[in-house]
């Protein structure tokens, strides 16, 4: 058996993200992973002992690639809200350009055992990559003043997350009206009240820290 080649490993898996990203969904088969590649089915199985398998390790592979893409994109010398409005389109693009193929719960939830556990360990070690570059983004702009500071920056990272799903729901229900990015961010970072005195006592009444 020939050696095994990371390159030729991360070639198929672009190539396998390549397809998803054309629409073909769950008509994707080793045949056309080999095809493209330019490479034997035999050769695919070298890596990946199954479609599930592959198909699993390309779901790793579109998240460190997100990230990866985040790094490249985001400069951090730009004022906080610039940074935020690229984060937000980087993340948007992501999901808007990719077809699901096997929702990642199919590959770790199924039969319980060491292969399932493993699954779960390495999915979970990788989605923690974009939820600490986000967590770190929140952390910049809480340190900058511009994110509240009692607000922890792991909740202010989930709560962009929602947002962008959010978005991206309405966009694939083809709502008639859309909000720009950088007008929901805007709502996102400075509220869509007045912070008057008056407005900052009824929050904390409703927070329970001010009595009637």
């Amino acid at each position: 058996m020939p050696p095994k080649n990371n390159t030729r490993k991360l070639e198929i898996l672009q190539v396998t993200d390549q397809l998803f990203r054309q629409g073909m969904g769950q008509d994707v088969t080793i045949e056309d992973v080999a095809r493209v590649a330019g490479i034997s089915k035999g050769t695919v199985y070298l890596y990946f002992d199954t479609k599930e398998e592959l198909f699993f390790r390309a779901e790793l592979y579109r998240m460190e690639h997100l990230v990866a893409t985040l790094r490249s994109r985001v400069d951090w010398n730009a004022e906080f809200f610039d940074r935020l409005v690229v984060a937000f389109q980087c993340i948007e693009d992501f999901f808007k350009d990719r077809v699901p193929i096997l929702r990642v719960h199919q590959f770790i939830r199924s039969a319980p055992g060491p292969e399932t556990k493993k699954r779960q360990r390495e999915w979970r070690m990788t989605k923690s990559i974009l939820d600490k570059y986000l967590t770190g983004l929140m952390e910049e702009g809480i340190a900058e003043g511009i994110i509240r500071s009692d607000v922890k920056a792991s909740v202010a990272s989930r709560q962009l997350m929602a947002l962008i799903k959010s978005r991206r729901m309405d966009m694939m229900s083809a709502q008639e009206f859309i909000p720009e990015v950088e007008e929901m961010l805007s709502l996102f970072v400075f509220g869509i009240v007045d912070a008057t005195q008056k407005h900052k006592r009824l929050l904390a009444r409703a927070e329970g820290h001010v009595t009637q």
